[in-house]
């Protein structure tokens, strides 16, 4: 009898990953999946819808469970968190200039470029879970009380160019 075990995050190839950043806990868990869009987002729902329809889908192909997924632009994070009903719910959003501000202080006088903002996004999320700039990140208090930050403490990112960057706007 050939039994299928369940596929875990380290066994999908990183380039089959649909997300330009996956947080992960100290276990090395994934707890965030996040979309990451250089440019202001046209159809927000659309791109909410995207990014909801495919963090379902991946965590079905993974068989996990995966409670919070983030979408980024220019001007806005996004941070969503699976509820009772197994769907993704916005919980907070916040200004993205103040935060990422923190980490290159000209952010809002030069252009920022697709991977630059993802390292930027990273070096937030890297610092919330582990301090490297400050004892007070910018948001911690809001991440905080959503629950996220108990689940990026001690975690790390992943990232990188392998990453699918499949987009339908």
């Amino acid at each position: 009898m050939n039994m299928k075990l369940p596929l875990s995050l380290s066994q999908i190839p990183f380039e089959q990953i649909p997300f330009d950043i996956i947080a992960e806990n100290k276990k090395g868990e994934p707890v965030l999946l996040i979309e990451v869009k250089a440019e202001n987002i046209n159809n927000i729902e659309k791109a909410r819808d995207w990014l909801i329809a495919h963090s379902q889908s991946y965590q079905q192909k993974i068989k996990e469970i995966i409670p919070f997924i983030m979408l980024v632009d220019y001007e806005n994070i996004e941070i969503f968190k699976l509820n009772q009903n197994q769907s993704f719910a916005p919980i907070l959003t916040l200004k993205t200039a103040p935060i990422l501000s923190y980490y290159e202080p000209t952010y809002e006088q030069k252009t920022i470029y697709y991977h630059y903002l993802v390292r930027l996004i990273e070096a937030w999320l890297r610092d919330l879970a582990y301090h490297w700039k400050s004892e007070i990140p910018p948001a911690l208090e809001k991440i905080t009380e959503i629950g996220l930050l108990k689940h990026l403490d001690d975690g790390t990112t992943k990232s990188g160019e392998g990453v699918n960057n499949e987009t339908i706007y």
